[in-house]
Formats: structure tokens, C-alpha cells, sequence
């Protein structure tokens, strides 16, 4: 009798070490990637739907466009989207970025491209030789 309590005990205090031994006490997910140009995603949308395609490019501030592989180009709202994976892994995916901001506004382009032109003249007449 003495044994068999010896051995609940061992057993039980092994089954209850084993948790509190684990490294990591939480499981934590990787951070979703954002769904890329060129990327092969389904998105099941608000009705029900699924499109599977691959991720074009947004439309103005409405929404981005997936492409598939038989089909006419769907234009994909973000409001619409219920969710976005990864058409090989299944991973959630989150929305595509949208437009990359351009380096250099055409405001800036013009008025840089006329300071330049001005710049290049007085050279050309500071430097030709005046006869």
C-alpha cells in the first residue's frame, strides 16, 4: 500500500512538473506578412465568395486588383475582404500596401528642373568667352 502511494506521488508530481518545466509558457505567432505584387493569395470576401489569384496592383484609394489564372481581374475592397491567405501555406495574410509614395513630387520635379535650367545658362554665360 505504502508503494503504490510512493508511486502516485512520483507519478503526480512529474505530470504537474512537466508544464511548469516548459521554456516557453505562451504561444506566440509570427507577425503576418502583407500580401505582395505577384503573390498567389485567396480572399473570401463578405458573401461568401473565395477568389484565388495573384495580387495586382491598388486602383486609387478603392482597392487592390487579384488576377486569376482563368479569369477576368477582380477588383477586391478592403471593407469586402473577410480574409486573406497564403494560397500555398493557408497563412493569414494581411492587406497589400498601397501605392509607394513616389521619391520626388511633380511640383519639386519642375521647380528642380528649372532651377537647373537656369543654373546650366549663367554657367554656359559666365564661362563663354566674350569677344
Amino acid at each position: 500500500m505504502k508503494g503504490i502511494r510512493s508511486a502516485l506521488s512520483i507519478a503526480l508530481m512529474v505530470l504537474i512538473g512537466v508544464p511548469l518545466s516548459a521554456q516557453q509558457s505562451t504561444l506566440r505567432l509570427p507577425p503576418e506578412a502583407r500580401a505582395e505584387k505577384g503573390d498567389e493569395v485567396i480572399v473570401t470576401l463578405r458573401d461568401g465568395r473565395e477568389v484565388r489569384g495573384k495580387v495586382g496592383r491598388w486602383v486609387d484609394d478603392d482597392g487592390f486588383c487579384v488576377k486569376p489564372a482563368d479569369g477576368v481581374t477582380w477588383l477586391i475592397r478592403p471593407e469586402d475582404v473577410v480574409s486573406l491567405r497564403n494560397a500555398a501555406s493557408g497563412r493569414p495574410m494581411g492587406m497589400p500596401p498601397q501605392k509607394t509614395p513616389s521619391k520626388m513630387s511633380t511640383a519639386n520635379a519642375v521647380t528642380l528642373g528649372v532651377f537647373a535650367t537656369l543654373g546650366g545658362l549663367l554657367l554656359f554665360l559666365h564661362f563663354v568667352p566674350r569677344t
